[in-house]
């Protein structure tokens, strides 16, 4: 009798708490078989996912023997028997890398394969403790050999800070970045975009926007023939500077990008950068977006824009979320990943949540009773998704990542091929 009263006061418990979180909005079966990436007794910085030219996907990340100390640059491929990243590759990276999430390193693979490592490293400024500029290294050999560092754009002054880029992998055996440039002495710096010659050289450089928010990250996304690009620019006003999203399309491959036009119309008015920069993907006539403001509705936001229209609809992520990243799925449907606040123990930490659109639920990803940051996301070819993230609060800052079934987690159908 005693047992049974003991298993009837757990299952009363459990039923409690479930209620709990559903009526919270959140579901938590999300939080188990959780993997490691990075080395375990090393404090992981950064982490970016993104596909190889068959369509693998690969994982690059940061570490270092310290919290001070120099990053080290590493990439890994899944291995889809084991569902799991395989054996990782160091990329010969200087030492003076940059390694923060509005700005992490990343790699893209052109369509025969070729590799490219893409990271922003601190050079030495007198006047500019952020000066620095973006370099590249090219490995034909999937990373067995590389080349050595060369710098994305044509300036090269050591008072110029030049950081907060993406990469994207183009038609053509073509690679494009985009970046913040040096700034201007009224605060502001321009969106510029290059694009790889025949050569695998960046040679085509072009200005997109001359005045945008400092240090925001830029977004790129190519789909059906046209690059999107989002960033966060910059619009002067008698009562303070507005910094909203805005976004640029190129139709003619990166060599020419047209005025841009303007995403989110929060009027965030704020004299100084936020720090927390957009992300986009692409399917046809439709620019789906992610992006913080604390305009006039403040929160964490994911849209869909139609170009032709203009016309944008908005769904709140979190009041107070950070740091959100999109995925386009084979199945159409876009994943976000991102930060919010949550509660557990006593204690407030910054835990990953994800949900799908349209009409997903939110899931908790990460254990309530850890820190974590700069989620990333990316999909299979069975539109389930590999998450990861910081996870802050071990012994040592570690990536973790996970697979992520959203049909299976809501208790859905699926016909899953992975």
């Amino acid at each position: 009798m005693k047992y049974m009263a003991n298993k009837q006061s757990q299952l009363k418990w459990m039923v409690l708490l479930l209620l709990a979180l559903g009526a919270c909005g959140v579901n938590d079966r999300g939080t188990d078989n959780i993997l490691r990436l990075s080395d375990e007794g090393k404090v992981a910085k950064t982490v970016y996912l993104t596909h190889d030219e068959k369509g693998i996907p690969v994982a690059a990340w940061t570490e270092a023997d310290s919290a001070g100390g120099a990053s080290r640059l590493y990439f890994a491929r899944w291995d889809a028997l084991k569902k799991a990243f395989g054996n990782k590759l160091s990329i010969p990276a200087s030492p003076s890398i940059v390694a923060h999430a509005e700005g992490m390193p990343k790699i893209a693979f052109t369509e025969e394969g070729k590799l490219y490592a893409v990271y922003a490293a601190r050079i030495s400024g007198r006047n500019n403790p952020y000066a620095g500029r973006i370099e590249y290294l090219i490995s034909g050999d999937g990373g067995q050999s590389w080349s050595g560092p060369a710098i994305v754009h044509r300036d090269s002054s050591q008072e110029a800070g030049h950081d907060f880029f993406d990469v994207v992998a183009l038609p053509g055996e073509r690679i494009g970045v985009s970046w913040l440039d040096k700034s201007h002495q009224k605060g502001g710096r321009p969106v510029h975009f290059a694009l790889t010659d025949s050569t695998g050289r960046f040679t085509y450089e072009t200005v997109v926007d001359d005045y945008a928010c400092e240090c925001c990250r830029t977004a790129l996304y190519v789909a059906d023939g046209k690059i999107a690009l989002l960033y966060r620019d910059i619009k002067d006003t008698p009562t303070g500077t507005v910094r909203d999203i805005h976004y640029s399309l190129s139709m003619d491959g990166g060599k020419s990008f047209k005025n841009g036009w303007v995403y989110s119309k929060d009027e965030w008015r704020v004299d100084g950068c936020p720090h927390n920069g957009p992300d986009i993907v692409v399917d046809g006539e439709s620019l789906f977006a992610t992006w913080f403001t604390a305009g006039k509705n403040k929160g964490l936001y994911y849209g869909e824009l139609d170009i032709s229209s203009g016309q944008l609809d908005r769904t709140l992520l979190d009041a107070d979320g950070r740091f959100a990243q999109l995925a386009l799925l084979p199945d159409g449907r876009r994943a976000v990943v991102y930060n919010a606040q949550r509660e557990a123990g006593g204690r407030v930490r910054w835990s990953v949540f994800a949900q799908t659109f349209p009409n997903g639920e939110v899931i908790s990803i990460s254990p309530p009773d850890k820190s974590t940051g700069a989620p990333v996301v990316i999909g299979l070819k069975d539109s389930s998704v590999i998450v990861a993230w910081i996870s802050q609060n071990e012994p040592f800052a570690q990536v973790q990542y996970k697979v992520m079934d959203f049909d299976m987690l809501l208790g859905k159908e699926t016909n899953a091929l992975f």
